[in-house]
């Protein structure tokens, strides 16, 4: 499930919201704006479901951090290309070499972080 969104029409925040669909965009510094946006959810409790759907779809769509590293890898010049037919299965990630599994890998400091392997196990 999905949140809807309000948010200032301002740079950084509206690329998350179509005004409308998934959540409301307010001018700036526009306190009465906000308090409508507010009260219509009040008043329409049925648009927080839908346009909570609509939003998380919005988000996994333009968001998901494997499209985002697959395009910047692309830009980069350095996308992967599968080592054969099927990647390795569930949680598989792009590298240098083809295609890896994540694993869990210990920090600097000791603390957990993942990494993406070299190679194919």
């Amino acid at each position: 499930m999905g949140r809807p969104v309000i948010t200032t029409d301002a740079p950084g925040c509206r690329e998350t919201v179509v005004d409308g669909e998934n959540g409301f965009l307010v001018p700036v510094r526009d306190v009465d704006a906000l308090a409508e946006r507010m009260i219509r959810f009040i008043e329409q409790p049925g648009l927080i479901d839908s346009m909570g759907r609509r939003c998380r779809r919005l988000a996994e769509e333009r968001f998901d951090v494997r499209r985002i590293s697959a395009q910047i890898l692309e830009i980069l010049g350095i996308a992967p290309v599968p080592t054969s037919a099927e990647p390795c299965g569930a949680g598989v990630m792009p590298c240098g070499r083809g295609w890896a599994r994540r694993r869990p890998a210990l920090g600097p400091m000791g603390g957990r972080g993942s990494r993406v392997g070299r190679g194919g196990s």
